[in-house]
């Protein structure tokens, strides 16, 4: 039986991702009426086939206080939300192989004391001790205490169904088609089955998908989607509880034993070639080769098919459904094993330990790889949280904390000057940073 979905609210939200689920939840927490759409179902893509990483250290300065109240927020969410989240507070480590990697490690973490972080650096025996398995040679190492891993698809269904608890209406394998604009403001969404909801406000949370949805109201989110990796081993006796984050491999255990990692540090994403190539190439063409190390640029038959079908679509109906698919990206097992034997060379003692499972998931990119977040100026009443370039689990709840605040309020409790969705347009954005 198909749910009547309500004709009219304060929000609609655009995406069932951790950020979209955190919003409803936040909202609904303060008596705002909410719906959410969600094209499959909650976390089907990049929230819920994420790494599930949480982390602060590493970020680049003009992150560090997102990533800061981010932390806190999970250290407290599973008792918050009555719902659990699989949160493990062990640490993320990242070792120093060179005194010069030890030199950048102690200027970096300066820089995030001086902003309130608690972050500092290991000796070779600490660092041994935090990870016992870890037998390659280090000099040092940069640590955060307040931090660790979560299970990506059980926290981001626990802030959707705290946040129906509290009143918000959520709809999954609900598509949003367009978006009406009155006035020189939103004034409705309209949903695949042709519903209209009668709305002041709209969120795109729509994760890969948010430069579309940004499209309806003919706003331009520069935007690129990858594909990143991640597997599973089978479960083995407790090891570690901290997530390290070596040149060669990030590894993490999670509640059930099991050891989960992605590739090196500069972590390699996956980028299937469709007409989006010829979208802001001004902007683009520098950044591809920029991160032409860690980026896969890849012909992928069914995508090309999507992209043909999305452009040259006989009817609005086969565009659309091109242009928002359910799709789930393929691992690439034999990168995934190769990010195997490097971790097996840091850990020999676990070598011939078997990868259970691989999976993929999708994230947005965005041109400086920092987020995109807060109110357009046209039309009135359009919110975006996009573009958080891999680190969208880690900060989806504050994310969903300050577009409640910049809601009700008028104003969020931290800034998002530097993550505003006009810097492109404005030319106000640079290369991406090395420290992300």
């Amino acid at each position: 039986m198909i749910r009547r979905i309500e004709q009219e609210t304060d929000v609609v939200i655009i995406g069932g991702g951790i950020s979209g689920c955190a919003t409803a939840y936040y909202l609904a927490k303060r008596g705002v009426r909410v719906v959410l759409l969600e094209k499959d179902k909650i976390g089907a893509e990049g929230s819920g086939l994420s790494c599930g990483v949480i982390r602060k250290v590493g970020a680049v300065p003009v992150e560090i206080p997102l990533r800061m109240a981010s932390v806190e927020i999970w250290e407290h969410v599973t008792h918050e939300l009555k719902w659990q989240t699989g949160f493990i507070e062990g640490g993320v480590l990242y070792p120093a192989e060179t005194e010069e990697q030890l030199k950048k490690m102690e200027e970096w973490v300066q820089i995030a004391q001086e902003a309130g972080m608690d972050c500092r650096i290991v000796s070779p025996e600490e660092f041994k001790k935090l990870v016992p398995p870890y037998e390659a040679p280090v000099v040092g190492g940069m640590y955060g205490e307040r931090e660790g891993h979560a299970e990506p698809l059980l926290s981001t269904q626990s802030f959707a169904k705290a946040a129906e608890e509290r009143g918000a209406h959520i709809y999954t394998n609900t598509p949003c088609w367009d978006i009406e604009v009155g006035g020189g403001r939103v004034v409705s969404v309209v949903t695949a089955r042709g519903e209209i909801i009668k709305t002041k406000i709209v969120v795109n949370a729509a994760g890969v998908y948010a430069g579309r949805v940004a499209n309806m109201v003919k706003f331009h989110v520069p935007c690129k989607v990858a594909a990143l990796g991640v597997a599973e081993t089978q479960p083995l006796p407790p090891l570690f509880r901290v997530v390290y984050r070596a040149p060669r491999a990030c590894t993490w255990q999670s509640i059930a034993g099991t050891l989960w990692f992605v590739g090196p540090t500069a972590i390699m994403m996956d980028h299937d070639l469709g007409f989006d190539i010829f979208e802001s190439p001004l902007i683009w063409w520098p950044r591809f080769l920029r991160f032409r190390k860690i980026l896969s640029l890849n012909v992928n038959i069914g995508y090309l098919g999507r992209e043909f079908r999305r452009v040259f679509g006989i009817t609005r109906e086969i565009r659309r459904k091109a242009e928002f698919p359910n799709v789930q990206p393929k691992p690439r097992p034999r990168r995934l094993e190769k990010y195997a034997q490097m971790q097996w060379e840091l850990m020999p003692s676990l070598k011939g330990t078997k990868i259970a499972r691989m999976w993929a998931g999708l994230i947005d990119v965005s041109p400086d790889m920092l987020p995109i977040v807060g109110e357009i100026d046209k039309p009135e009443g359009f919110v975006i949280a996009t573009g958080f370039s891999g680190h969208g689990f880690t900060i989806g709840p504050i994310v969903g904390r300050l577009i409640s605040e910049l809601i009700i309020q008028g104003k969020p409790s931290l800034s998002l000057k530097e993550f505003s969705p006009c810097r492109f347009a404005e030319g106000k954005f640079g290369m991406p940073s090395e420290a992300v």
